[in-house]
């Protein structure tokens, strides 16, 4: 099959939607910082649940997004710049 190629879609759009995304993702976590706040206070159980959920966060970004960018981002440019 041999046609004409498509042009990439614009990327202000979406960047657009990922900073709304971030946004969102700032906010619903000032949100649960307020609920943590208010129900469990500054008591040691407090800081081990904020303890729990930072480990998975934590070895998320280490392994999973830093790998992914890692070896992402160059690759993706070279794409880019062969249809530019």
């Amino acid at each position: 099959m041999t046609g004409p190629i498509a042009k990439p879609p614009r990327s202000k759009g979406a960047a657009f939607f990922v900073a709304l995304g971030i946004l969102l993702s700032r906010l619903s976590g000032l949100a649960r910082e307020r609920v943590f706040a208010h129900y469990l206070g500054n008591s040691d159980a407090a800081g081990a649940f904020k303890a729990a959920l930072r480990i998975p966060n934590f070895l998320q970004n280490l392994f999973g997004e830093g790998v992914l960018s890692a070896s992402f981002i160059p690759v993706y440019s070279k794409l880019r710049s062969q249809l530019d």
